[in-house]
């Protein structure tokens, strides 16, 4: 994960207002088409990152996913991820797993 390390260090800090430092990360389950991990920090916070080796295919998909959790979050009836940023293979958020 070494340049993608960089980009989702970056994608993060800038949210995050601050350097952020990935120590591992692990991977878990979180869809049947998609390769998804948990983000250990090195000050211990935790972030889900997902990826898709076939994003020419679905080129869309987390661009729409990232709009679809930020309209959920807004109704505030139920609990959603919040997405912090995607670029076209992968999408980052924070909360749980």
């Amino acid at each position: 994960m070494p340049g993608l390390q960089t980009r989702v260090e970056s994608a993060i800090a800038r949210v995050d207002d601050g350097p952020v430092r990935i120590s591992h990360s692990q991977a878990c389950s979180g869809g049947s088409i998609n390769d998804c991990q948990v983000l250990h920090l090195e000050d211990g916070r935790q972030f889900f990152l997902k990826t898709n080796a076939n994003a020419g295919a679905l080129k869309d998909m987390f661009a729409l996913e990232f709009e679809a959790l930020q309209l959920l979050a807004s109704a505030k009836a139920i609990r959603v991820p919040q997405p912090l940023a995607f670029a076209r293979p992968v999408v980052v958020g924070a909360g749980q797993h």
